[in-house]
């Protein structure tokens, strides 16, 4: 099982730390990653939202590309449509050259509608910007020449200036919440990253996606990879069970009192759910080994939230760290999936 983490930078709390202080705090928790051996480090810009105080993730990833030397460096931006792709693509190349080739990018659809209304789109008009600014950024991060017709506008020759380091392009992870989007990802050549908690009300819900995605793949004549599909999962740990569900159910109520999009509404719902990572050593391996069976061999933890201390979060990623390397030490090869 490979591990990544999404730090959180919002003022979701009154007594919430300010942006130089939590931005601090994630240049820590990178070192801390890095040094534990974890695969990327994400941070997320959401247009949408206004707690979320990430002006630019690029700019966040370029000081934290200057402390670490392994690390990859995960940008998410949601909603797309709300981006300009070119630009986009321009500031994703400069930072994958500066990174020396460890950019992994992630880009939402904001299908909420709390975000389509911040856009001032409708679902249609959501859906038709958001296919085309994923084409175009995929087409201009390969740094060849390319042509378009997009909406209000005809790019003929484009070539963005800086070519990224990775070829073809940095990976890019599409959001996905359900089967139909798993398909039109893997049909068009995208990773995934799924965002349990949000829309999904069942373990099915998560291997019906892989399932989904994975056909989809194999329609389209295109080899699954080793590391195309991550889940992003709410993640707390502590020494044992008693202590991890103390801490972490008070830190899940003041986190979903902010997202009323949530299917999960009560903590008790959420932890039957092997996607929602909060226990003891020896729960979170038995969740983490039946997600790694259904075809989840990538999981992106989401360690701060609900006003959980830095200090809670660093030893969530220290014992998630041993409780990985326990859990593929010793599990069984993982069942096919579709």
């Amino acid at each position: 099982m490979k591990l990544s983490i999404l730090s959180s930078i919002e003022n979701d709390s009154a007594d919430a730390q300010s942006f130089a202080e939590q931005s601090a705090g994630f240049l820590r928790l990178g070192t801390l990653a890095n040094a534990l051996g974890y695969s990327t480090l994400f941070v997320f810009k959401n247009s949408a939202n206004r707690k979320n105080l990430v002006s630019d993730p690029l700019l966040l990833q370029a000081a934290m590309a200057t402390q670490v030397g392994s690390l990859r460096l995960g940008v998410g931006f949601a909603p797309l449509s709300y981006f300009d792709p070119i630009a986009l693509a321009e500031n994703c190349a400069t930072l994958d050259v500066l990174s020396g080739g460890r950019l992994t990018i992630a880009v939402d659809d904001g299908a909420l509608m709390k975000e389509n209304q911040a856009i001032d789109l409708n679902l249609i008009q959501q859906e038709n910007r958001v296919r085309e600014n994923r084409e175009l950024l995929r087409m201009a991060l390969t740094g060849r020449r390319f042509s378009a017709v997009a909406a209000n506008r005809r790019m003929s020759n484009l070539q963005i200036a800086i070519k990224p380091r990775q070829t073809p392009h940095p990976p890019i992870h599409m959001a996905v919440y359900d089967r139909q989007t798993a398909r039109l990802a893997g049909g068009s050549g995208f990773r995934i990253f799924i965002a349990p908690l949000a829309a999904l009300q069942s373990p099915s819900d998560v291997s019906g996606i892989v399932r989904a995605y994975r056909d989809a793949q194999h329609m389209a004549g295109t080899t699954p990879g080793d590391d195309d599909i991550i889940a992003f999962c709410l993640a707390h740990s502590a020494e044992d069970d008693r202590h991890a569900m103390e801490s972490g159910r008070r830190a899940f109520h003041a986190h979903a009192l902010v997202r009323p999009n949530w299917v999960c509404r009560s903590f008790e719902d959420a932890t039957d759910l092997d996607y929602f990572l909060i226990g003891g050593p020896a729960r979170l391996s038995e969740k983490l080994a039946r997600l790694e069976a259904v075809g989840i061999r990538h999981v992106a933890l989401m360690p701060s939230f609900g006003g959980l201390t830095l200090e809670d979060i660093f030893r969530s990623a220290r014992l998630f760290a041993g409780i990985a390397a326990d859990t593929s030490a010793t599990a069984e090869p993982p069942r096919a999936v579709g």
